[in-house]
Order: structure tokens, then C-alpha cells, then sequence
């Protein structure tokens, strides 16, 4: 098997993930490689939960399997936690800390209360 880099990203509709997934799949395809991108969630209106898969190398599959990232970028805190499905023993988190005013899930919100207590 060859090279294969699958980036998980997730956040708030109107962060501009699909345009960063859109620049990552371009770059990787100026590199020579072979770029999937997949929005999962149709087309977010501004607030709402959204995520996009890219894969890069050796992939014929748009979408990244559960357990399956090598990284995962979340845009937002509570989408990081959402995320955690994609992530395994192996993969790298980048988090944007910061919480993007909404009225989160009761047990969500718990669980982030929680986390920046520590």
C-alpha cells in the first residue's frame, strides 16, 4: 500500500472548512498526489455542526471510516468532541479552543464544562 493521509474536519458552518479542504485537496494534487474531499453534511447553514473528509495518496473512497483519521482538525471545541469517532490510538488533534456561541446538547455541554475545568 502507498501513501495515504486522511484529514478529518469538523466545525461550525461559515468557519470556511470546506474552502480549507478544497485548498488542502489543490495543494496535494500540485504535489502529485491523488485528493478526495467529501462534505458529509450537505450544505451547512452558518452555525450548524459540518464536517469534511479529505483523503490524500492511496484512497478510492471519499469518505474516512470511523477510527480511521490520521488527523483530526477541529474548528471549534465542541466539534472536537463530536469527533472523536474518526480518532484512534495514532491520531493527531489540532483544536481551535475556542467555543462559538450556541445552545449546545445538555450532555455536550456538560463534558466541555467539565474538560476546561481542568
Amino acid at each position: 500500500m502507498g501513501m495515504r493521509l486522511n484529514i478529518y474536519l469538523a466545525g461550525v458552518g461559515g468557519q470556511g472548512l470546506v474552502t480549507f479542504a478544497t485548498v488542502l485537496g489543490d495543494a496535494a494534487i500540485r504535489a502529485g498526489y491523488k485528493a478526495l474531499v467529501a462534505e458529509t453534511h450537505g450544505l451547512s447553514q452558518r452555525g450548524g455542526s459540518i464536517d469534511v473528509h479529505v483523503r490524500i495518496g492511496d484512497v478510492d473512497a471519499p469518505l474516512i471510516p470511523r477510527g480511521g483519521a490520521d488527523v483530526i482538525v477541529a474548528f471549534e471545541i465542541l466539534e472536537a468532541f463530536r469527533a472523536i469517532g474518526y480518532a484512534n490510538e495514532n491520531t493527531v488533534f489540532i483544536v481551535n479552543r475556542r467555543l462559538i456561541s450556541r445552545r449546545p446538547r445538555s450532555r455536550e455541554y456538560q463534558v466541555l464544562m467539565s474538560w476546561r475545568a481542568r
